[in-house]
C-alpha cells in the first residue's frame, strides 16, 4: 500500500507540474527552469538547439557550482548538461545554432577543445571542436 501510495504522489506531482506548464501564458515565467547559475559574472549569449537544449556563453566560470568556463549547455529544465563541455579559455560573447544543428561561438578565447581558434570555432551539435 506504501508504494502504491507513493507511486500515486509521485504521479499526481508530475501531472501538476506538467498541467502548470501547459497552462502558461506566453511570456510568463518558467518556474520549472532553473539553471541555478549564480555565475557571479555576465551571461552574455543564449542560443536553443533543436533538442530544446540551451547554450549560454558568457564571462562566467561556473554554473551551478560545476565548473563551466565560459560556455554551458543547459537541459531543458535548467540542469547542467555534464557531457557538453568545450573549454574554451576567454569569454565566449556570441552563439548561434546552424539548420544542421552545428554551433558556432564567437568571443575573446583563442583556444577551444584544447585546439587554437582564435575568437571563433565551429562546434558539433555535441561540443567537439569542428576541425574541418
Amino acid at each position: 500500500m506504501k508504494i502504491f501510495l507513493s507511486r500515486l504522489l509521485a504521479a499526481l506531482g508530475l501531472w501538476v507540474a506538467l498541467a502548470a506548464r501547459l497552462s502558461a501564458a506566453p511570456g510568463d515565467v518558467d518556474t520549472t527552469f532553473n539553471p541555478n547559475a549564480n555565475t557571479g559574472s555576465f551571461v552574455r549569449a543564449v542560443a536553443v538547439q533543436p533538442d530544446g537544449k540551451t547554450l549560454v556563453g558568457g564571462s562566467f566560470t561556473t554554473i551551478g557550482g560545476t565548473a563551466r568556463p565560459f560556455l554551458a549547455r543547459l537541459n531543458p529544465n535548467g540542469s547542467l548538461d555534464t557531457a557538453f563541455n568545450p573549454n574554451p579559455d576567454g569569454m565566449v560573447a556570441a552563439i548561434i545554432v546552424l539548420a544542421d544543428g552545428q554551433i558556432i561561438v564567437g568571443g575573446e578565447f583563442l583556444n577551444i577543445g584544447g585546439a587554437p581558434r582564435a575568437r571563433l570555432a565551429r562546434l558539433s551539435a555535441t561540443g567537439a571542436l569542428d576541425t574541418t
